[in-house]
């Protein structure tokens, strides 16, 4: 009898309910074996299922009810296959909200208040952050759970690795000593854009995302540009 086992083979294959196992798999207290063979039965929809006999490793059925044998190096091979879940930063995720994946539908203040909780839920794993976090997203508020919140931040780490690269000048690699200072990272912004006009703040932070960050970039490319002419004239 032939058994057919497949399973995704990068992030970008996986479905909204397979991320939602990853994420739940990640939060457990499982060595790597285990936790490859728990994703293993899990991504393929096969289950362990009685006592081993006639000298094979383990027993499995299927979703359909067919039960079958792998001997060791059978599973650590389809396990290994898996390694990607584990050694592989995700570029690419189901998007588990109801915001446009790329962002166009988000404004600047949004998306600056909702990355801030993010950061800082981070470093201190409460869950209350989401009660912030979950509008700017446009989802209604409700009780998350751990593994709810480890999927929304994967997939905004991931959206953010597509989106920092196109604004050079505003995510600079690298960067990110010292203390993350939330508000004087927002004024700072502010004040590039604002030409000292603090009054405009809003109209910036009601502004779409990629607008601001455009503006943000261009200025700061010519302020870069500005300063190295001026050093040029300074060692003529």
């Amino acid at each position: 009898m032939n058994i057919n086992l497949t399973a995704p083979t990068r992030w970008g294959e996986l479905t909204l309910d397979q991320f939602r196992m990853v994420a739940k798999t990640m939060l457990l207290h499982l060595t790597e074996s285990e936790r490859l063979l728990v994703l293993l039965c899990q991504l393929t929809g096969i289950r362990i299922y009685g006592e081993p006999s006639g000298g094979k490793t383990e027993l499995f059925v299927t979703d359909e009810g067919q039960a079958f044998t792998m001997q060791d190096y059978e599973i650590a091979d389809f396990c290994d296959r898996l390694r990607w879940l584990i050694d592989t930063v995700p570029d690419e995720l189901p998007n588990p909200t109801k915001k446009d994946a790329y962002w166009r539908d988000i404004s600047f203040g949004d998306w600056f208040e909702a990355d801030t909780q993010f950061r800082l839920y981070e470093d201190d794993n409460d869950l209350s952050h989401f009660a912030i976090i979950l509008p700017k997203l446009a989802e209604e508020p409700h009780e998350i759970d751990e593994t709810e919140a480890v999927m929304l931040k994967m997939w905004w780490n991931c959206v953010m690795a597509q989106i920092a690269p196109m604004y050079p000048n505003v995510f600079v690699k690298g960067e990110g000593g010292g203390a993350f200072n939330p508000f004087k990272n927002l004024q700072e912004m502010h004040l590039l854009l604002n030409d000292d006009h603090p009054q405009e703040n809003e109209r910036i932070d009601n502004s779409g995302l990629h607008d601001v960050l455009s503006a943000l970039d261009s200025v700061i490319d010519k302020l870069k540009r500005r300063e190295a002419e001026y050093n040029k004239l300074l060692h003529l």
